[in-house]
């Protein structure tokens, strides 16, 4: 497994930035780091012990997913994709991004172009 770093530029949250009334102070950063580094090493720990499965999900082989994907494909006219608390505004935001506003009645449907909807 790789690890990559991640860069935090907070520089146009502090005081100096902000002015007195807004913004942190480099104590805060690094009260918050020490939290931060207690979180993380237990993250790692449950991790470790196979607590945080979904971890590894990235790095999994999508094979099984994609033929499963591939049979149910050539089940279904139409898919409803229904979210709780915006987990569907992800997909919805890439399908409007890809089609046009009118792809459930314009697009020639078959089992490969379901008609999508979004809830």
């Amino acid at each position: 497994m790789e690890h990559e770093e991640i860069h935090l530029d907070f520089n146009f949250m502090m005081k100096e930035q902000l002015g007195d009334d807004s913004g942190l102070e480099l104590e805060d950063i690094n009260y918050l780091s020490e939290k931060i580094e207690l979180i993380h090493s237990d993250l790692v720990a449950k991790r470790v012990a196979g607590e945080l499965p979904f971890f590894d999900l990235p790095y999994q082989d999508t094979a099984p997913l994609k033929a499963l994907a591939e049979d149910l494909t050539a089940t279904f006219d139409n898919l409803l994709l229904i979210g709780i608390g915006g987990s569907a505004l992800g997909p919805l935001a890439i399908h409007n991004a890809l089609h046009s506003p009118f792809y459930n009645q314009i697009v020639q449907h078959d089992k490969r172009h379901p008609r999508m909807y979004f809830l």
